[in-house]
């Protein structure tokens, strides 16, 4: 529900426009400040909800009261709550595996330097061929084999 007769939506209309569009500012759109030019100085601030919708930017005029504005900042918040919530998963997600390939990397090079390697879950190579140095895959453990 959009209003172009008057500038005065009203709390109301406000709040039914942030319900009416929740798909399009689930995603994008925030609550801007603006300032005038007046006389003695500038007068503001005065807020509106920015969004692009069909690759158009377009605003909702909020009017001067800072109290409406934080409300719909608040509800903006609320609408990508699930969203954030599903960035920080993923993002959480890609820092573990990302540790855990690192781990299973230093856990190669230590086996590489018993003469073992990892197989999937399993560590092979116990019962290979002596090394250089006399010690065996083992190092030198006896296994009773």
């Amino acid at each position: 529900m959009e209003i172009h007769d008057s500038v005065d939506h009203g709390r109301g209309a406000v709040l039914q426009f942030v319900a009416d569009h929740a798909d399009l500012l689930r995603r994008q759109g925030s609550v801007q400040a603006s300032w005038r030019p007046g006389a003695g100085g500038r007068r503001g601030p005065y807020f509106r909800l920015v969004f692009r919708r069909a690759g158009r930017q377009e605003a909702l005029y909020l009017g001067a009261d800072r109290a409406l504005a934080d409300e719909v900042r608040a509800l903006l918040l609320t609408l990508r709550a699930g969203r954030r919530r599903a960035r920080e998963f993923e993002r959480q997600l890609a820092l573990a595996r990302a540790a855990l390939r690192q781990q299973r990397h230093a856990l190669d090079q230590e086996l590489l330097g018993r003469g073992l390697y990892r197989k999937g879950s399993e560590v092979r190579g116990w019962r290979g061929p002596p090394r250089a140095d006399g010690a065996g895959a083992t190092g030198g453990a006896d296994h009773g084999d």
